[in-house]
């Protein structure tokens, strides 16, 4: 955990530098190669009409409910994989 923590604080300092040298927002995202395009659009969107918070905010509702569902879809799939290898193992 400690490796990680590093390893998003300096993609944190990167973003923060990319933007302090000037850069738009949406601009140093991508620099940094770790947001879809579809956020970086959003992003860019944000930028031009000023509502970068209500976006942000939106990103993050819509990569939670990604992560609930992709979560469900594994525990769907994992239970018959359990069964499946309980017969073949018994």
């Amino acid at each position: 955990t400690e490796a990680l923590l590093i390893d998003e604080n300096s993609t944190d300092l990167k973003l923060r530098e990319l933007i302090l040298d000037g850069q738009r927002l949406c601009d140093a995202m991508k620099a940094l190669g770790v947001f879809k395009d579809r956020e970086l659009s959003l992003v860019r969107l944000a930028e031009e009409t000023g509502d970068i918070a209500g976006t942000f905010e939106s990103i993050h509702n819509s990569l939670k409910d990604e992560r609930e569902l992709n979560e469900k879809i594994l525990t769907v799939l994992l239970y018959p994989l359990l069964l499946l290898s309980s017969a073949v193992i018994f």
